[in-house]
Order: C-alpha cells, then structure tokens, then sequence
C-alpha cells in the first residue's frame, strides 16, 4: 500500500536587526551599491523615501506538480515555489518547469497560491543632506519592500534599511537594487532637498512623487516665489491647505494593468510662501489677472491667497531688506546704536535654536480674556465686511489663525497661559495684513510694511505699549458696537 503521508514545507522569515559597523556592511549612496552588486549578503543603508510606488501583488510560494497523474511528481509537496531576495514574479510563476521525475510539463495548483504585498521606494541617501565642501552627485538607491514593510512605510521619512543588493537588465540598461529585509524609522529630516540629487529611472512602474510638503515635518515648508507656480499646483496647494491633507495621485502618463490608488498623507508643517509683484512671468504680461488688490498679487488664486492664514506685505523697496530683517532679529534692539552697526548680537544661531525648540514645546492654554477678544473681534468683523457694500471678505478660518499666532507669543514669552496682550497683538497683526492687502481696516490700522530705523521705537519698546493699550481699548469698543448683542460683552 502507498504511504500515507507527504512531505510539508515551512517557509521562514528571519528579520535581520543588526549589522556589524563596518564599512563593507555599509552603504552611502548608489556608486557603492553597485560595487557590491555580485555580492549575496546583507548590507545596511540609510535614506530618506522621496519616491513610493502604490501596493501591488506579489507570489510568496506557489506549488506545482506534474502533468501525468501516474508519475510521483503528481503527489505531495516535491515541487514548492517560493520567492527569494531579487527575483521577480516571472522566476516564481512560469509554465516551463519540468519535472524532475519524467521531464513532463509542471502544472500549477492555484489553489495552494499564497500572495502578498510590495512597494518600490526611492530612497535618497542621508549623505545628500548634509553639506560638502567639494562637488558631489548623490543617486538614489531603489528599494523592494514585502510584506509587514509596506505597512507603515512613509514618504519624506528616514530609514535604516537592511537588505540584499541585486541587478535588473531591462532593455539595455542595468538596474541596481536592493531587497529590504527589514527596516527602521528613524527621524524625520531636512526640509529641502538638495539640488544635486538625481533619481534613477524606475524599473517597473511610474512612482509617486514626495515634494516638498511630505519632507517638512514639525516645522515652516517655504515653497518660495509663488508666482512661478502653475495653475494645477496651486490648485493642488489650495486642497492641501483647506482639507489638511496631501493627497497624491498617479501621473496621467502611467501605464499600468490596473488603477493606482490615491496616496493620501496628513499636512505635518506649516506652509509659508512668497508673492512679488516683480517676478511674475513674462508669459503673465498682457494677461488678465485672477486677483489684483492694492499691493499686485499678480496671477495668484484668491482662493489660494485665502488659504493661508496670515499674509504680510514687505517694502520690497528697501536695499537688501531680507538680509536686514535676519540681522535685526540678532540684534539688541533695545539699544538704537546697535540696531544700525548690528555690532552687538545678544545670541548665537545655535542659541536661537535652543531657545525657539523650548518655546515651542510650552503646553498653552486660553484665559478667558483671550477668548473673548478672539471670538468678538471675529463676530464683529464678519458682521461689518459683511454690511458693507464692496468691503472684502473675511474668512471663516480667521479664528484659527488668531489663535495660532497668539500662542505663538505666548510661548515665546515662554508663559503657558495666553494672555489678552497675546490675544490684542495678534489681532493688530491681522488688521494689519487686511489695510495692505484691501487699503481698507474696519479698526482703522495703517500698516507697517517694513520695519527700518526711524520707526524701531514705534514697534519695540514703549511707544509699542502704548500703541497696543490704546488699540485694545479700540477693539473692546469695537467689539461692544457690533457684537454686543450676541453676548460679547467683557465683565
């Protein structure tokens, strides 16, 4: 009688956590993956994710058997596929395997077909971030990731990634990759990405782009002059800043069995950019204008105008203006005869740092007297742009805003209570931002587009005192007027 019983086959995966620091274990960037491209063993990169592929299928194992039912390759477990490191699917599932028995064709049982996820990343080494005093090219390194990896893999992300390296001809190029076994977040990084870094051309399939809004994490994105922007990127700005989400969808170009999913990833900075009515394209001039107010916003979308919370209007007419303001927030403006020699800077750069990662990790919450200045001068102010025949409009995210900026002078009070002069600084703020932009303030505020010698002691000191604890009277006034009766009335 034939036995009863048939060989099982366990397929193990050991995770590798550590690797010796040595430099033959180690990779820095794309040259040296290639020098170890016929080496089978684990080596260890660092990098950060710039580009990520959407999930698709792959075979973790698949089992054949031979054609003929009376031949011992047709029982039991003798012919398992199962996927290694570097191979692709064409080398797991084919139709030309032969049995070993009678050299008849292999079959598939598609029922013992086991499946699981991958992505493909770019990744970019972490040396690329740091600056050099010679000229250097980084490359990209392209990374497999299976399985558990995919889950929790991120764009704009630090990884330690451990793997083995393989190489890919397709067509006449030659690929160099490497399979991760296992991976490791590790921080978040740098907000700019070097101009240096070049990619190398995807092997399989069109990636997803992380630009810079992905790679800004806890801190100020500066997009730059948002007057080169085109049209379809400031709309997808205008999504990201109205839903707090960055959403990512494939390019029109791909083509791909299939529809790629939409990547969506939480906005985890905040979004500065810039406007001058001097860098406008030149395929702009003649060209009616989406948004033209009192200071020339150029082509921008008001709605993207909108979409940032505050906007501030520069003198763009004083020499070397930005150079002025970096040096003149080093300075001791308390004392004038520093403040036009810069010659006594109070702190470092490093301390500066120190300083602004303390405040702004201060818990704050509201007084009452906050609260109220907030909430009133946003009830009054609606009801008067509303009343008005061509007065502009107030946004509804004004309110946000206000309470953004003052926390912010809460914490770099370092007090972890915001208190009503916060309250009545950030409000001046705004009504500022609104006189330039629509030369009109329902407060009656001029703005101070610059700040230059002659007017230090208005901004700074006691006359800035002054200025505020006359403007909060006024807005107290201004509050009982035209929101009293919808309970806005200070005790």
């Amino acid at each position: 009688m034939p036995e009863t019983f048939t060989c099982n086959q366990l397929l193990v995966d050991i995770k590798i956590d550590w690797l010796p620091p040595f430099s033959e274990y180690t990779i820095y960037n794309g040259i040296k993956l290639t020098n170890k491209m016929n080496e089978k063993r684990f080596v260890k990169f660092e990098g950060i994710v710039q580009l990520l592929s959407g999930p698709t299928k792959y075979t973790q194992s698949a089992r054949y058997q031979c054609s003929l039912e009376d031949c011992e390759g047709y029982q039991g477990n003798k012919f398992v596929r199962v996927h290694i490191p570097g191979a692709w699917e064409t080398e797991t599932i084919r139709k030309d395997f032969l049995c070993l028995y009678c050299q008849s064709p292999l079959v598939e049982d598609p029922t013992c077909r086991i499946l699981g996820d991958k992505v493909i990343a770019e990744m970019i080494p972490s040396s690329a971030f740091y600056t050099s005093t010679y000229s250097v090219c980084h490359q990209s390194i392209t990374v497999y990731c299976r399985d558990e990896l995919t889950e929790n893999i991120l764009l704009g992300r630090k990884y330690s990634v451990i793997g083995i390296p393989f190489t890919r001809k397709i067509g006449s190029s030659i690929f160099v990759l490497m399979e991760a076994n296992n991976m490791e977040l590790i921080e978040n990084v740098p907000y700019n990405v070097p101009s240096s870094i070049h990619n190398l051309p995807p092997p399989l399939m069109e990636l997803y782009n992380a630009g810079t809004l992905l790679l800004a994490t806890d801190g100020v994105c500066f997009l730059g002059d948002l007057s080169f922007s085109s049209k379809n990127k400031q709309e997808i700005l205008v999504r990201a800043l109205e839903s707090g989400n960055i959403i990512i969808s494939p390019p029109p170009q791909v083509n791909c069995v299939g529809d790629l999913p939409l990547l969506t990833y939480p906005l985890q900075c905040t979004v500065w950019g810039l406007i001058s009515s001097n860098s406008r394209k030149k395929s702009d001039t003649g060209r009616k204008q989406v948004e033209q107010t009192s200071v020339g916003l150029g082509n921008l979308n008001k709605v993207l105008i909108n979409g940032f919370g505050m906007l501030y209007i520069t003198d763009s007419t004083v020499p070397n203006g930005d150079e002025y303001y970096n040096q003149l927030t080093l300075c001791q403006i308390s004392d004038k005869s520093s403040t036009s020699s810069f010659s006594n800077i109070l702190m470092s750069n490093e301390e500066w740092k120190k300083f602004l990662t303390y405040a702004s990790s201060i818990n704050t919450r509201f007084t009452e007297e906050a609260e109220f200045l907030i909430q009133g001068y946003y009830v009054a102010s609606r009801r008067v742009h509303s009343s008005a025949a061509q007065g502009p409009e107030f946004p509804m995210a004004v309110v946000s805003t206000l309470m953004s900026v003052a926390q912010a002078f809460s914490k770099l009070s370092l007090r972890q209570k915001v208190a009503d002069s916060d309250a009545v600084m950030a409000i001046l703020l705004y009504e500022e931002t609104l006189s330039a932009r629509y030369g009109y303030s329902a407060l009656n505020v001029r703005n101070m587009p610059h700040a230059r010698n002659e007017n230090m002691s208005y901004l700074f000191g006691l006359e800035n005192d002054q200025r505020l604890q006359q403007f909060h009277r006024l807005l107290q006034q201004f509050i009982a007027t035209y929101a009293g009766d919808a309970g806005f009335k200070e005790e």
